[in-house]
């Protein structure tokens, strides 16, 4: 199995005449001008992560799909219960991982 993390920091990419590696775009890019938020639907593609879209997303719809995503990611049942009842939750590990993210 390959090093992800290698090919993820290798400066491979051209963008604006400058080299940039994937984790350049994705803490450096997606982060900042998207938010967390939409760094999730955008960029995590684990299994327990947000669904992805099959279509693009769009400025105008953006925080639409977003919320979409997150609705749909939060209601699968294999990777989040809630038992309000019994004041419990347990929820996927994305949210563990990114903890600082989702305080915020």
């Amino acid at each position: 199995m390959p090093d992800l993390t290698v090919s993820f920091a290798r400066k491979a990419n051209e963008i604006t005449g400058a080299k940039a590696s994937l984790d350049d775009l994705e803490h450096g890019t997606v982060d900042k001008q998207c938010g967390w938020r939409a760094h999730a639907v955008l960029v995590c593609c684990a299994r327990s992560c947000p669904p992805l879209q099959r279509s693009a997303y769009t400025g105008k719809q953006l925080n639409v799909q977003i919320d979409a995503a997150y609705r749909a990611w939060l209601a699968r049942p294999d990777l989040n219960k809630f038992e309000p009842n019994e004041k419990k939750a347990e929820v996927s590990s994305i949210f563990k991982w990114y903890k600082d993210d989702f305080k915020k």
